[in-house]
């Protein structure tokens, strides 16, 4: 009832889940390499402004007394600016103010004959920006029209978890200018459900397959269960929705030796085998990745320990999910007949019966 709940309140939430912020620079902490504020208007979200010489607030008054600059007169330098949000945020729009075409000197002389710029931003992560006013994009880097330009950098229709590019100069008036920014945001702040799965049906997505006579190896074969594909397909569109930023729901499979002992041990080594399958958001119950395991052959008499660690890429927001996700599979042979032995480390789960086990059986579901 509890996941059930999970699932129907997203549904009814779904039909709008964004705040928006808009703020100028003047909460930087002059002198600092990095400083950082919190956004109310996105409950509670922080933004911080790392750089690799210090920031101040600026001082001029030919600029906003509202900008962040990360430079000083007379002083020729590159340097790297770093926006990051504590959430991934959206529709993201970066005014920049003051960045000069004409290259200077120490001196503030013009580089007679330079065809470089006096500054431009160059690296910029993710390069999916537009730009207005009196800035340009040129190839991947985004170029002053004149001296004291300025404009909006949108990064529109993405979701985003850091802006960082890098400003290259060759001038040695102030540095550019960081006058405002804006995005659009979660207003609410959702727990995210554990993944679906527990022991009962990650021990039902494995089929024993026999090689020979009932006392050669066999192998565990993923079976691509379609329950468990439209369950995490599912599950993923559920945490995409909370979270726009997430591409991926990743699971990472280990088999592992445990032992012959009369219970398994419960290690994580000597590893057998290990492989990674994934879903992706609309793919339509696909899995990526390897969805062909386990390749290796397994004795009889032998524990081996299934595990699978589940995690969302580029960021795990399942951090909180501690449920043991393993197994222990064994069999033997027993009165001429082999039986396998289905444990969670202390108690039987399930026997299962393969008779001679010469033909390829898949396991019997609950």
């Amino acid at each position: 009832m509890k996941s059930t709940f999970c699932f129907l309140f997203l549904a009814l939430i779904s039909i709008n889940i964004n705040g928006q912020a808009n703020f100028k620079f003047d909460w930087v902490n002059s002198g600092s390499l990095e400083s950082s504020r919190t956004v109310q208007e996105c409950n509670g979200l922080s933004v911080t402004l790392s750089t690799s010489i210090p920031h101040q607030v600026n001082t001029s008054p030919s600029f906003p007394l509202t900008s962040a600059t990360m430079s000083v007169k007379n002083s020729i330098n590159d340097y790297t600016i770093t926006i990051s949000f504590s959430k991934p945020v959206s529709n993201v729009r970066l005014h920049i103010s003051d960045i000069d075409r004409t290259p200077r000197d120490l001196n503030s002389n013009p580089i007679v004959g330079s065809t470089d710029h006096g500054e431009k931003i160059i690296n910029l992560l993710p390069f999916m920006p537009s730009a207005d006013n009196s800035l340009t994009v040129v190839g991947n880097e985004i170029h002053a029209d004149s001296d004291n330009s300025e404009g909006w950098l949108s990064w529109n229709g993405i979701n985003i978890n850091a802006i960082s590019f890098q400003v290259q100069r060759l001038n040695d008036r102030y540095g550019i200018m960081l006058d405002e920014i804006e995005f659009d945001c979660s207003s609410y702040d959702l727990p995210i459900c554990c993944p679906p799965m527990n022991q009962e049906l990650m021990k039902d997505l494995f089929d024993h397959i026999p090689s020979g006579p009932i006392t050669s190896p066999y192998k565990l074969d993923f079976n691509s269960n379609p329950y468990f594909a439209s369950l995490f397909q599912a599950y993923l569109e559920y945490v995409k929705l909370i979270d726009p930023s997430i591409q991926k729901l990743v699971s990472h499979w280990r088999l592992i030796e445990a032992g012959t002992g009369v219970t398994p041990n419960n290690v994580y080594s000597p590893m057998v085998e290990e492989v990674y399958s994934w879903f992706e958001p609309g793919g339509n119950e696909n899995i990526y990745g390897n969805a062909n395991f386990f390749s290796n052959s397994l004795n009889i008499n032998q524990w081996y320990k299934i595990h699978t660690g589940i995690y969302t890429e580029p960021t795990n927001v399942l951090t909180d999910c501690k449920a043991a996700l393993y197994f222990f599979y064994r069999v033997q042979i027993s009165n001429g007949r082999l039986i396998g032995t289905i444990s969670d480390g202390t108690n039987v789960l399930k026997r299962i019966d393969f008779g001679e086990g010469k033909t390829v059986i898949k396991k019997e579901r609950n």
